[in-house]
């Protein structure tokens, strides 16, 4: 428990591998979470991020260490390029729907990630294990706290498969408006060979509402619906 606690000046190589699992340990509590919340950056992104910029930051305290006196190196360096390189990953994360943009709170946790390793490659693996707990927190607790305090609805997609050439979405846009459902984005996919058309409708649902109701209105505007699925976002 000492090493969690104090810092070493002198970087030997088992320091190097216990910062190295600690990394791992917690670039992995952070990416089970959002495992579980089925997001594109997930459980390996995660680690792999902790773990890597972990090993960025030894190699730049080792360095400059290890070759003392020959090169005038700056330990930081590198760092800074870690937290530059860090956007480009979590802007792949950001997936925009329509009007819907999904992934920012992923790409913030990869961020955060590469905060936490380079937290535990410099030594500071108290502060990063705190750090992952309060991640976790704010991830699981803030979650829940938006979802039955701060708002009454949620955010799920409809898919709505038909092969009418009249139904459209101004109709199922009145329906969902009648049963407190707000559309929030859309997209709309044809398949003329086959007759076949699908809505996949990103909605505003209150979470007292029956979805039984919406999908008996939706079926008896259009007889001819093949399948109407919920999914949580």
């Amino acid at each position: 428990m000492d090493k969690l606690f104090s810092i070493t000046t002198e970087l030997t190589t088992q320091d190097m591998i216990f910062r190295i699992i600690i990394s791992m340990f917690l670039g992995l509590v952070i990416g089970i979470e959002r495992e579980t919340q089925r997001q594109p950056a997930g459980l390996r992104t995660h680690t792999l991020i902790c773990v890597g910029s972990t090993l960025l930051m030894l190699i730049s305290i080792f360095i400059p260490q290890h070759y003392y006196g020959i090169y005038n190196l700056d330990p930081t360096r590198i760092a800074a390029q870690v937290v530059t390189g860090i956007g480009f990953v979590g802007a792949g994360a950001i997936i925009k729907m329509g009007a819907n943009i999904r992934g920012l709170t992923t790409a913030a946790t990869i961020w955060a990630t590469g905060a936490i390793g380079l937290a535990a490659g410099s030594g500071m693996c108290f502060i990063a294990l705190i750090s992952t707990a309060l991640v976790i927190f704010i991830l699981f607790f803030f979650n829940l706290i938006e979802k039955y305090f701060l708002s009454p609805s949620s955010l799920k997609t409809i898919t709505i498969k038909t092969p009418s050439q009249h139904y459209n979405l101004n109709t199922i846009e009145r329906i969902l408006k009648d049963k407190n459902t707000k559309i929030r984005s859309h997209n709309i996919e044809s398949d003329y060979a086959n007759r076949k058309i699908t809505y996949e409708l990103i909605v505003h649902i209150k979470n007292n509402t029956a979805y039984d109701e919406i999908q008996k209105a939706l079926k008896k505007a259009d007889p001819d619906i093949s399948s109407i699925m919920f999914r949580d976002l």
